[in-house]
């Protein structure tokens, strides 16, 4: 009769020795297995990341208001608009990285969703009307030039998932805008990447790149503005100083008190100038135009200073005559009339000198600074 139940366990028993061969080489198939999905995993094509979304944004700028040097910031009126296919919409995430008082901004879409264009991608404008802010540099005022500057940045998206390509075609400004005191130069219209250097505590471990757009003009404040309003004042003063030289130096205290009423007209004439221009801590041009102005007050005084010390000695030398031996009369005489003469070279010297040195310096510091201002614009 056969046997019935479990086979028993022993070591070395075939069953035993089949069961372990089998486990060992289940093991070993598995292993090989595993091994061989990396492989055919590692050799396969790699995911490749998703292209960025690319974004045409444009602008048409309506009229610009109430330029503030002393606060920097404008006033535009604009329209803005975006062109784009694909997920993300990115008229829900923009916003002005230069607006000021955000209350007051007004900004309404042309249409209440997204249009389709017949190329397939998306449209949307806004009509924006807002006060924007950017910095001026004064240190060539009244030959300033300024940049008028519209920022816009998507704050949800960074540059891995959009970018913004300016409108170069459709983009520019209204024909009939012009700018009271100002003359228009240029226009731009570019798109950066905006790297903050920070993660925002994100904890991502890189910094941050956000797409940024931006749109506006460079404005010129006219020549004729320095030649016809800034200078008038400041020449015809330093020439009423300067007359004080054709006149007879005995009238010391006209002399003595003409320069010191001119410093004082310059002081209010340099405050007139510069009462709308916010406190800086640089030189600007119209600086150096009136610290020329004191030097040349100064040394109109100096010099009438040293004209009454002369006339105190020729008055001295007066007073002897009367009183002079026969034999020296002459001799005293002599020695006015050379006091005289000497008077009159120092006078005749130091009018036409001063008054050329006058003119010629305000030339230099006008072109070298010019100069430079253009060398500046051109680098800017």
């Amino acid at each position: 009769m056969p046997l019935r139940g479990p086979i028993p366990w022993h070591p070395k028993s075939p069953v035993t020795r089949l069961r372990a061969l089998f486990m060992r080489e289940s093991r070993g198939f598995c292993l090989r297995f595993l091994l061989l999905a990396l492989l055919i995993w590692g050799a396969g094509p790699r995911r490749v990341a998703a292209k960025a979304e690319v974004v045409t944004v444009g602008t048409y700028l309506h009229n610009i208001e109430d330029i503030d040097l002393e606060h920097n910031n404008y006033e535009l009126s604009f329209q803005l608009w975006m062109k784009w296919e694909g997920e993300i919409d990115p008229t829900a995430s923009f916003r002005f990285t230069n607006l000021i008082e955000e209350w007051a901004l007004t900004s309404r879409p042309v249409f209440p969703i997204p249009i389709v264009l017949p190329d397939g991608r998306k449209y949307q404008r806004f009509v924006v009307e807002g006060r924007f802010f950017h910095k001026f540099w004064l240190g060539t005022f009244p030959l300033d030039w300024q940049k008028v500057t519209l920022e816009v940045e998507d704050e949800n998206h960074t540059t891995e998932e959009l970018l913004y390509a300016p409108d170069l075609e459709n983009s520019g400004i209204h024909p009939d805008l012009t700018i009271p005191g100002w003359e228009i130069l240029e226009i731009y219209n570019e798109s950066k990447a905006a790297n903050y250097g920070s993660d925002f505590g994100s904890g991502l471990g890189k910094a941050a790149t956000f797409p940024h757009y931006r749109f506006g003009v460079r404005i010129e404040r006219p020549v004729r503005f320095y030649f016809l309003k800034i200078m008038p004042p400041i020449v015809i003063t330093l020439l009423c100083c300067l007359t004080i030289f054709f006149v007879d130096p005995r009238y010391v205290d006209a002399r003595l008190g003409t320069p010191i009423a001119v410093l004082l007209a310059e002081v209010f004439l340099q405050l007139s100038f510069t009462n709308s221009l916010p406190d800086v801590a640089i030189l600007l041009l119209i600086d150096h135009l009136f610290n020329f102005s004191y030097t040349i007050i100064f040394l109109c005084l100096v010099v009438c200073i040293w004209t009454t010390r002369l006339v105190s000695r020729l008055e001295k030398l007066e007073a002897e005559v009367d009183s002079a031996d026969p034999g020296t009369v002459e001799a005293v005489k002599e020695e006015i009339s050379a006091m005289e003469s000497r008077l009159r070279r120092i006078d005749r010297f130091a009018g036409f000198g001063l008054t050329a040195v006058f003119f010629l310096g305000l030339a230099a510091i006008t072109f070298a600074l010019r100069g430079g201002y253009l060398l500046e614009m051109l680098g800017r």
